[in-house]
């Protein structure tokens, strides 16, 4: 249950977190503010009342508080926004990054006052497992602000956050009672920088890269502020409206090739038609930044770029873990302090990499026969293609066995995030 905004029935219902206990109804047939809502919300001391939504904006009067660069992240900024409002499915996180003086925190914050009043409007990315999910199980959207760093560990819970899962802690520690939360959590990161981290993560987001306002284009923070509280009613009301078109949309909405957050693009492709994009346009922009991520992640991992450079001229390469890592270190001495010393530290982290090298073109699978093998194609070129004969093709990871002699190739661990 969001303490914001939930389903019941054909209706969403979202909360004004007045004294009141109006909400909003919305269907596909419009919205309407209620007097009494249904008990379909949990309220915190954190939270602050939303201003009454009236009618006569449109979604895109947001941009001016924005700044964004492109056609791109403004699609993609509105289409988060408004699937914010719209329980029941993953939303992809918010990643928004760039130098100081870019309007991070101020963009976060505008999201916030939009969609979740709350009198904390940013937080700090926790280092303890337990408060994060506490702090995603009490807010409706939740801005971590200026992250620096995110460990295996948050980023693993991020995706679980993400996609949807649930999480126990003991009630207390006198008894064996379970508090259970189950989260499916609108999640927003700003950052100077794209943080490093799994790939699973990046997969998961939705990357918004800003650049520093010049000086002549800077306004001063309390007259923004001024402006956007003015227009904050007519925005609501707009986005309800979208909220309440994208619901008659949906039914209608079929895309051919589904991206891992394959729900989030069917939804994406409606809520961009509610605003007046194309869903080609929404699909377009979404697969840009799809390549955006798969670039980040490249970037940030010096097996990916490696393996793109020694493959450069091949199409074909078949052999151990051991015999890999020494012809890369063969092949690029310069960068041989930076790949990990043990083969089978170096085949972990490779695979990992698998879905990110096949977006450039580059498949791995790996034999189950007596001797394992690494096999990687480079479909650029056409020799590249394998045979259907080919007892050692593979697709994905699933290509496990119980011989673990040899340890150089062993397979990292399949967590419940794929």
């Amino acid at each position: 249950m969001s303490p914001r905004a939930n389903r019941l029935q054909a209706a969403l219902w979202y909360d004004l977190c007045d004294t009141q206990w109006r909400a909003v109804r919305i269907t596909a047939a419009g919205w309407s503010i209620e007097d009494n809502s249904p008990p379909v919300f949990r309220r915190y001391s954190h939270q602050a009342a939303q201003v009454e939504p009236i009618e006569g904006g449109t979604v895109a009067d947001l941009l001016p508080f924005l700044n964004l660069q492109s056609d791109d992240q403004k699609i993609l900024f509105l289409v988060c926004v408004v699937a914010f409002f719209i329980p029941g499915f993953p939303h992809p996180i918010l990643y928004i990054y760039g130098p100081q003086g870019s309007a991070k925190s101020t963009n976060s914050k505008s999201v916030r006052t939009l969609t979740d009043p709350s009198k904390i409007e940013v937080v700090s990315m926790p280092k303890d497992e337990e408060q994060l999910v506490q702090q995603l199980s009490h807010h409706h959207t939740l801005f971590f602000d200026n992250v620096s760093k995110i460990s295996d560990a948050i980023s693993d819970l991020l995706c679980r956050a993400v996609t949807g899962s649930g999480f126990s802690k003991r009630k207390l520690y006198t008894d064996d009672e379970d508090v259970i939360y189950t989260l499916l959590a609108n999640i927003g990161i700003n950052g100077i920088e794209l943080v490093p981290s799994k790939p699973d993560l990046l997969e998961r987001s939705v990357l918004i890269e800003l650049w520093r306002i010049a000086k002549g284009e800077r306004r001063q923070l309390h007259e923004l502020e001024a402006d956007f509280e003015r227009e904050l009613p007519r925005l609501l009301g707009a986005i309800f409206t979208a909220v309440s078109k994208a619901l008659a949309l949906y039914p209608s909405v079929h895309v051919d090739e589904l991206p891992r957050m394959a729900d989030f693009t069917q939804w994406g492709c409606a809520i961009a038609e509610a605003l007046g994009y194309t869903q080609q346009e929404f699909l377009d922009a979404y697969r840009r930044n799809i390549g955006q991520q798969n670039d980040a992640v490249i970037g940030d991992h010096i097996e990916a770029a490696i393996i793109m450079e020694f493959m450069s001229d091949k199409g074909v390469w078949t052999g151990s873990a051991s015999a890999l890592l020494a012809a890369l270190k063969e092949s690029n001495p310069a960068n041989v302090g930076e790949l990990p010393k043990q083969a089978n530290v170096f085949s972990r982290n490779l695979f990992a990499l698998k879905t990110n090298l096949e977006e450039v073109g580059l498949q791995l699978s790996r034999s189950n026969g007596s001797k394992r093998t690494i096999t990687i194609r480079n479909l650029n070129v056409p020799e590249a293609v394998a045979p259907q004969s080919d007892p050692d093709w593979f697709e994905g990871l699933d290509s496990t066995q119980s011989d673990t002699s040899d340890m150089s190739d062993i397979l990292p661990t399949t967590d419940t995030l794929l």
